[in-house]
């Protein structure tokens, strides 16, 4: 979390806060997003974790495109 703080404190040329620096998602191109998990508990947090994840990906997509 100190890291994140660290990132977020970060200010432009200008003196202002660095905002919105991301890049958009990329399209996968055919390749496959896999995920290992250790236990039975961790496979069913992970794909619920990539469910939300491409949730919200794609609800980045359809913004983007609007």
């Amino acid at each position: 979390m100190r890291t994140l703080n660290n990132f977020r404190a970060l200010l432009s040329d200008h003196n202002e806060p660095i905002v919105n620096n991301f890049r958009p998602p990329q399209p996968l191109n055919n390749r496959k997003v896999l995920v290992a998990a250790q236990s039975a508990g961790d496979s069913a947090a992970m794909k619920k974790m990539g469910l939300v994840l491409y949730f919200m990906t794609s609800m980045a997509v359809l913004m983007m495109s609007m």
